[in-house]
């Protein structure tokens, strides 16, 4: 129920875009603060002229099999700040996802967060947002983080190869290594079994692991990885990612496979996989 109250949310969101003329590189963040932790959904904005371009882009590359040399210039890294402490840190391929509900820690120092987008040509860009904070936990700041490092890892930058891997090993193997050891559980993956709108495919993920960083691998996906996390003391795990793959081609009947891998701080490895199907009836018009 409420992976499709997101959904139409997202969708109204896109509806009003398309009827709308956008110049420059922006976000959409809604957000509130309740019982210590707070709650954002977060879409990223591209100028209309280079979202037509990534359409074209997006068909070519899964006609294809391949990632383009030429990308359309969107935003592929998205960090936030509350008075300087990092809460959020995500790189991603901008044609494949296109939401992001996540949560973090209050840190009970006002109500603005400072977002910095970046996009495929490396420009940056500063955006404050505030967030209503419904109630207030009396509970001493040292009690609610958790002591470990607050740094993040910028993902586009460091890991250039993972985002044009032809399979999701090698994928791993550039961003974690080729020897380790990897434990199936700890995360929590949640993937539709039963796709009927390929535009819109909510992907949940949650785990209690102190992890200092996750990846998301989707194999319809050129260039194999959707996105990858650095996480920061107040970063909670639980996130709900939206993934579209309509390219107006269809993946009618075909299964899809989403795999993540998450590092934690004193350097173990977790994974969790999951499969499921693209109905065979699928069209654009089975998501509205």
């Amino acid at each position: 129920m409420r992976n499709s109250i997101l959904i139409v949310f997202f969708l109204l969101i896109q509806n009003i875009l398309l009827a709308n003329e956008v110049e420059h590189h922006s976000l959409i963040v809604k957000a509130f603060s309740k019982d210590g932790l707070v709650k954002t959904r977060l879409m990223p904005l591209n100028p209309t002229s280079e979202r037509k371009k990534a359409n074209i882009q997006k068909y070519e590359e899964i006609k294809k099999g391949r990632v383009l040399k030429k990308e359309a210039n969107l935003i592929s890294h998205i960090s936030a700040k509350v008075e300087n402490e990092i809460v959020f840190d995500m790189s991603f391929n901008p044609l494949y996802l296109y939401s992001t509900v996540y949560k973090f820690r209050d840190i009970y120092k006002g109500t603005n967060v400072q977002y910095i987008i970046t996009d495929n040509e490396k420009n940056k860009k500063k955006l404050d947002f505030k967030f209503n904070r419904r109630n207030e936990q009396k509970i001493p700041l040292s009690e609610r983080i958790p002591n470990s490092k607050n740094s993040v890892i910028k993902f586009r930058k460091t890991k250039p190869k993972i985002w044009r891997s032809n399979n999701i090993q090698q994928a791993i193997t550039e961003l974690y290594g080729s020897n380790i050891d990897i434990i199936e559980d700890k995360i929590n993956l949640k993937i539709p079994k039963n796709v009927v709108c390929n535009h819109q495919i909510v992907i949940s993920i949650s785990s209690n692991m102190d992890l200092e960083s996750l990846a998301i691998f989707v194999d319809k996906v050129p260039g194999i990885t959707l996105a990858a996390f650095s996480f920061s003391r107040f970063s909670v795990i639980d996130y709900k990612l939206g993934l579209s793959l309509y390219n107006g081609r269809p993946l009618n009947g075909k299964k899809y496979t989403v795999t993540i891998v998450g590092k934690s701080r004193d350097g173990k490895f977790y994974k969790a996989t999951s499969k499921g199907f693209l109905s065979p009836d699928l069209t654009y018009d089975s998501c509205l």
